[in-house]
């Protein structure tokens, strides 16, 4: 049992940094949205998300 809750911490913490890494993705892409406001930059924000 121990060695079951092991497992599952390790898997936890993996994929809370893969969500993290994710949303400052999704943050950087929004950035250049505002920044160029074109067609092309809206469809890769709804591609992320």
């Amino acid at each position: 049992m121990k060695v079951k809750r092991i497992i599952v911490k390790t898997r936890m913490t993996r994929s809370r940094s893969r969500t993290t890494r994710s949303r400052s993705r999704t943050t950087r892409s929004r950035l250049r949205t505002a920044r160029s406001g074109s067609r092309t930059a809206r469809s890769r924000s709804k591609e992320d998300k």
